[in-house]
């Protein structure tokens, strides 16, 4: 005969009970849930959880040229001198085709020529001109960003602003010696991290 503390512990799923059938569906159902898109609303509007992020990221606008792993596998033995000519006209700007000799050794580096567009204003200095979003989502990001960048303004906190003081006192502007001294300055903190303290 089973102790009722015994049975308490096999109905609330406790040591050695096995999970009912609904709580084995919610698990699975939790499992299998697709997480929370986080982002601005017009991204979440338009992304289809049917497709794949590279898939979605191309079909927003959002993937750069950056050539994918997937890509160059058919190019194996296209690294040899001699054997592919026309590389050139498929770099991708930012990449470059390395040519080995049959050893293995590097003979040549081959990088494309970069068509970077400059427009000249009313003064006569060059300015370079803005890329143009190619979608519309694309273009709505680009002005939540413009309206939303603002400069995070930095606190410090009482301890450290005490902190900051006695070193100030002690090396008046000289980050450089503030970031050497080993006993004041405990949290190792560089000269650059100093200075913008």
């Amino acid at each position: 005969m089973a102790n009722p503390r015994q049975r308490r512990k096999a109905r609330s799923g406790g040591r050695g009970a096995k999970p009912t059938a609904p709580a084995l569906r919610r698990l699975h159902n939790k499992q299998n849930k697709a997480p929370m898109m986080k982002g601005p609303k017009a991204l979440q509007d338009s992304w289809d959880k049917s497709k794949t992020v590279m898939q979605n990221y191309e079909a927003l606008g959002l993937l750069s040229s950056v050539p994918l792993a997937s890509s160059s596998r058919g190019l194996k033995g296209k690294g040899i001198a001699g054997q592919d000519e026309d590389l050139t006209d498929s770099l991708v700007t930012g990449y470059g085709q390395i040519i080995r000799d049959a050893e293995g050794n590097v003979i040549d580096i081959i990088l494309p020529e970069e068509n970077e567009v400059e427009v000249e204003d009313d003064e006569g200095s060059k300015v370079e001109k803005k890329v143009e979003a190619k979608t519309a989502i694309a273009k709505k990001l680009e002005d939540i960003s413009a309206a939303t960048n603002k400069p995070v303004i930095r606190h410090t906190s009482n301890n450290e602003r005490d902190w900051l003081l006695s070193m100030i006192e002690a090396y008046g502007d000289d980050t450089e010696a503030m970031a050497k001294d080993i006993k004041r300055n405990v949290w190792q903190r560089t000269k650059g991290e100093i200075g913008r303290m």
